[in-house]
């Protein structure tokens, strides 16, 4: 009885795991062109569940959700709109993310490079982010805001905020990068964007 216990669960496990990888598949293969452009709707409920409060903002006009390596944007009846997902996004593993509803720009952070990347709202699909930010302080950064004038950062292991301006950008040439640090807070026990 417990080996047919055992197996059971195995095959559960397995096949879970299996359907994660093919979610993970067709958000990447998003708007490649080599498939279908269609994401199937078991996989974007299950990514929905599974996300963490962090990882959801509630908009004027409805809901933004984000998952490993996409973004979801409903409606205020619950109606999928808009999808940015796909190889062009770099999208890997968010962490967490801050919307800025004056731009409609959305900012995810990368859990495990640190990178900040901004896209726009008024784009869909497998598009590029608009800016990326990437420094070695944000390599551990937790959570993050962005705004109209600046990006802050926070570490909480570190217990600092890194204020960077929101239009930094590593895709720049480097005298236009803008990605210098502009203040630094330590021992802050949360994010404070002054």
């Amino acid at each position: 009885m417990m080996k047919i216990l055992m197996i059971s669960t195995l095959l559960t496990l397995s096949s879970t795991l299996y359907a994660n990888i093919d979610c993970q598949n067709q958000f990447f293969k998003y708007g490649s062109g080599d498939t279908a452009n269609e994401i199937s709707t078991e996989c974007i409920e299950s990514y929905e569940v599974s996300a963490s409060d962090d990882l959801k903002v509630n908009t004027t006009s409805g809901k933004i959700t984000a998952f490993a390596n996409a973004i979801l944007l409903k409606d205020s009846a619950n109606k999928v709109i808009k999808m940015i997902a796909g190889e062009y996004t770099t999208l890997n593993n968010i962490q967490s993310l801050s919307y800025n509803s004056n731009n409609d720009e959305l900012a995810i952070l990368e859990k495990d490079t640190g990178e900040i990347k901004v896209f726009s709202l008024k784009f869909a699909g497998n598009t590029a982010p608009l800016r990326i930010l990437r420094r070695n302080e944000l390599i551990g950064a937790t959570s993050f805001k962005l705004t109209n004038e600046k990006l802050c950062a926070y570490d909480e292991n570190q217990k600092t905020v890194y204020t960077f301006s929101s239009q930094a950008n590593v895709n720049r040439r480097p005298a236009y990068q803008n990605a210098d640090i502009l203040s630094v807070l330590e021992n802050q026990n949360e994010l404070t964007c002054l």
